[in-house]
């Protein structure tokens, strides 16, 4: 029954409503997470739907349903390609097991007793994890029928992979911002959700909630090592180690820990190419490099996804 109304409270004129007024609502219901990445002032929206500052910074909401809170330029190495390639390995539940080790994770940790719990994930990429994630804990662990609300917020620096990001059908506010001057107010987040992505420790400790919880995923040493051995022949870099990351995590985060989420799946022709444009084993090749690897490698019939699931709490 709980769960039903929660459902229900989400969908009413999902049909009627563009993306961009059902952004618009969330935000006029949330906009006290964000902050101006200019001058950190708050961001407010006015009586005429403006998204600005105090001091007069305005901000775009695009028509697909997405907040540019972008200050300055960027050269990126993510592109189409890579986004559309991982949203179909997670369509395809490559990512299934990690993102339930996750959910189960946040459902133990949380503060369950909050009337608003907000889950945000720092370089969301093309948002299919925090789509699985908020899906999960809807359908499983029963967390709608303890919380009155759950918040989705993603962010990424890549414009592209934001606007891929809202053709999911979930409850969320897609911003493309940058990690390294990120545009959440203080202490404004509950779960930090940082998977397989670059990480920012001082923006995370400023924008996570006192007693926040901070999940970071990152390889396991036998991540795709039935790709790594071939593409790079069993030298040096066939061999991969998480320690340096680890470590550094823990230094950040007192009393952090850390479970592994270690399974195979399953691969076939449709998937492998998409699989080898998703991991960036093949990054920095030049084309006729690209194309000579692309040729040699033979398709195993199943792959190794190796993950450790970093927990800290924000102190």
């Amino acid at each position: 029954m709980c769960k039903e109304k929660y459902r229900l409270a989400y969908s009413t004129s999902k049909d009627v409503l563009s993306k961009k007024e059902k952004t618009l609502r969330l935000l006029k219901e949330h906009i006290e997470i964000f902050r101006c990445p200019v001058c950190h002032a708050a961001i407010n929206i006015n009586e005429n739907l403006d998204i600005r500052c105090k001091y007069k910074h305005n901000f775009d909401l695009a028509r697909q349903g997405y907040m540019n809170l972008l200050h300055g330029k960027t050269n990126l190495q993510y592109n189409k390609v890579l986004f559309l390639s991982r949203r179909e390995m997670v369509a395809n539940d490559f990512f299934k097991p990690l993102i339930k080790r996750i959910c189960e994770i946040i459902y133990e940790e949380i503060d369950q007793t909050k009337r608003m719990v907000t889950i945000a994930d720092a370089g969301c990429g093309e948002g299919s994890h925090l789509t699985s994630v908020l899906q999960e804990l809807d359908r499983v662990s029963g967390i709608a029928c303890s919380l009155s609300q759950i918040v989705g917020l993603g962010i990424d620096i890549s414009k592209e992979a934001i606007k891929l990001a809202t053709q999911h059908d979930s409850q969320t506010i897609w911003c493309v911002g940058d990690l390294a001057n990120c545009p959440i107010a203080d202490h404004r987040i509950n779960v930090l959700l940082n998977i397989l992505s670059p990480a920012n420790y001082n923006e995370f400790q400023r924008i996570t909630a006192y007693n926040g919880l901070i999940l970071k995923t990152i390889p396991g040493e036998d991540y795709l090592k039935e790709l790594r051995e071939q593409v790079f022949d069993r030298t040096v870099k066939s061999r991969y180690s998480n320690k340096e990351t680890v470590l550094l995590f823990q230094r950040q985060f007192k009393d952090a820990t850390m479970f592994r989420v270690n399974y195979q799946v399953s691969v076939n022709k449709q998937l492998f190419e998409p699989l080898l444009r998703m991991t960036p084993l093949l990054w920095g090749l030049g084309t006729k490099e690209h194309q000579s690897v692309m040729g040699h490698l033979s398709m195993p019939e199943k792959v190794t996804m190796d993950f450790n699931v970093l927990i800290g709490r924000n102190s």
